[in-house]
């Protein structure tokens, strides 16, 4: 016998059955049963059927008790060294501090007798009086749902409201009466006197652009300087000495910036040159002085405040760092 060929014929048997096997086991053997994975527990629980819950809504209402739109501090604040309380920790007055909620509370001031502060509720659309104790009162029963800007008289006892439609007016506390002035008009200040304001016109033709000072309910408006392109450098601030109405910030270098003082007959005051960029200011109470701050590379961009005269001949002399006698200078007046 021929085992050689034997063999061959055998071994061709054999590759033939497995490679058929491997065929039928790729292309036409069913897949075998795969177990599905229990589920996981649910992680978010107690949500309705069709969908997650609607945010719950704030219900707007009066507010009746101190707690309602204030809270004393407290945790906050547990940490840190106690806050003054009485007048020999501060300058002689006595002293009462109320923290307003932040979340809701617009444009604080103090008001006119020194002692109650003037907040609008963005929640209500309503104005409240605080007194020292925290109670709170409404300053006038008229809402102004929708305001997102107020600019007070220095005694308070009038403001100019923006609202989210561009619209703006002007409301007497006093009288109870409003005025409604143009869309075009931004970026207001009152006289010290509270009879006339300041403010930018900023009409779609940049030719006529200016800044502008008119009465109290929008009437007799002029012009006091043209603002063409520069718009933005005009900083809206009408001092306590009733001399200046704007200041204008001018680039110099990395590190240092030109201020040009306005008139409000349109006076050629001096200039000054201060250090530092992102200049913020406050007058002083007589407007004979101002403090501002600034950030520069020296500083580490951190701000640093200075003070500096403004009035007259004197303005950008004797700067310097300001000391504890700055608080002073930035209160109210009439405030210790």
């Amino acid at each position: 016998m021929d085992w050689k060929r034997i063999l061959l014929i055998f071994g061709f048997l054999l590759l033939v059955g497995v490679i058929g096997f491997l065929l039928y086991l790729f292309f036409f053997a069913p897949p075998a049963p795969v177990e599905e994975p229990a589920a996981p527990p649910d992680i978010i629980t107690g949500l309705p059927e069709g969908g997650p819950a609607a945010p719950p809504r704030f219900q707007p209402g009066v507010p009746t008790t101190p707690t309602d739109v204030a809270r004393p501090l407290g945790e906050e604040v547990a940490a840190l060294p106690a806050l003054p309380t009485s007048a020999s920790e501060a300058f002689g007055g006595a002293v009462q501090i109320t923290e307003l909620e932040s979340d809701r509370s617009l444009a604080p001031t103090l008001a006119g007798d020194g002692k109650n502060v003037i907040s609008f509720d963005i929640y209500d659309g309503t104005f409240y009086r605080f007194t020292p104790d925290g109670q709170a009162e409404k300053l006038t029963d008229q809402t102004f749902v929708g305001a997102e800007e107020v600019q007070w008289s220095s005694d308070a006892s009038k403001a100019v409201i923006g609202f989210i439609d561009e619209s703006n007016i002007i409301y007497d506390f006093e009288t109870k009466k409003q005025v409604t002035i143009p869309k075009h008009w931004e970026n207001f200040d009152f006289s010290p006197g509270g009879d006339e304001i300041v403010f930018k016109s900023l009409a779609d033709d940049v030719e006529n652009r200016f800044l502008v000072i008119a009465n109290d309910d929008g009437s007799g408006a002029r012009a006091v300087e043209p603002l063409g392109e520069r718009a933005g450098l005009f900083e809206v601030t009408w001092s306590p000495s009733d001399q200046i109405v704007a200041i204008v910030r001018e680039g110099i270098d990395g590190s240092r910036q030109r201020l040009y003082f306005v008139g409000k007959n349109s006076e050629n005051f001096k200039s000054a040159v201060v250090e530092g960029r992102g200049i913020e200011t406050k007058w002083s109470p007589q407007g004979d002085r101002l403090l501002y701050s600034g950030y520069s590379a020296q500083s580490g961009f951190k701000p640093e405040m200075w003070i500096m005269n403004a009035l007259g001949e004197s303005i950008g002399k004797g700067r310097q760092p300001p000391k504890v006698e700055c608080i002073k200078l930035i209160l109210p007046q009439g405030q210790k």
